[in-house]
């Protein structure tokens, strides 16, 4: 479970949350982990909750478990390579792996009229990558991981208390994380269209 909830939470870390910030000479990047590769870090620890879901089915010593900890990451894995094609599409629109970059980009328009947002340029991206990240956090209709026709949870029913908890909180960490990443590849993130920064 601490697995799934440390790489949940850790892709959190390269997430544009504002402007930089400019105090007298010194500029801040409003970003947990300011670094340059920030949809290389996300792809990298969202692929790491994979091995979270196999051990914890492994670990449960219950077949049923096993089972649905095999769907789960089979689904998890093949989902990511939609979602890696889908996110190349916009490297090339952008020509950046900085999410600060690619944000700064969608603050202008095309043509003086349309805002230059990833969802304008790259609809079918933009499309793909939502879906995906439904299939990533096993919202409905991907939930295949429950198995409702066996009548257990997944990879997470021999789990109880905390271990259970983490495993619920690092899904819907995720899921929040996958959330960040839309707004700020194919929505701005913290720009609003037609109205420039002041600088």
């Amino acid at each position: 479970p601490v697995i799934v909830f440390a790489s949940a939470f850790l892709t959190f870390m390269v997430m544009p949350f504002a402007d930089d910030l400019v105090i007298g000479a010194q500029t801040f990047r409003m970003q947990g982990l300011p670094i340059d590769l920030g949809i290389l870090w996300f792809l990298a620890f969202a692929g790491l909750s994979v091995y979270g879901i196999m051990i914890g089915g492994w670990a449960s010593n219950n077949k049923y478990s096993l089972l649905g900890s095999m769907r789960s990451a089979a689904q998890v894995i093949s989902y990511e390579a939609a979602m890696g094609l889908s996110l190349v599409s916009i490297l090339i629109t952008y020509g950046s792996v900085d999410l600060v970059k690619i944000v700064n980009v969608q603050g202008q328009t095309i043509w003086g009229v349309l805002p230059a947002w990833g969802i304008v340029l790259q609809p079918i991206a933009g499309l793909i990558f939502i879906v995906t990240t439904f299939a990533e956090a096993n919202r409905t209709p991907f939930d295949i991981a429950e198995g409702e026709s066996e009548i257990v949870g997944g990879f997470h029913t021999e789990y109880s208390a905390m271990r259970f908890g983490l495993f619920f909180v690092g899904e819907y960490v995720a899921m929040s994380a996958s959330s960040a990443l839309i707004v700020t590849l194919f929505f701005s993130c913290y720009h609003l269209p037609y109205f420039s920064p002041p600088t």
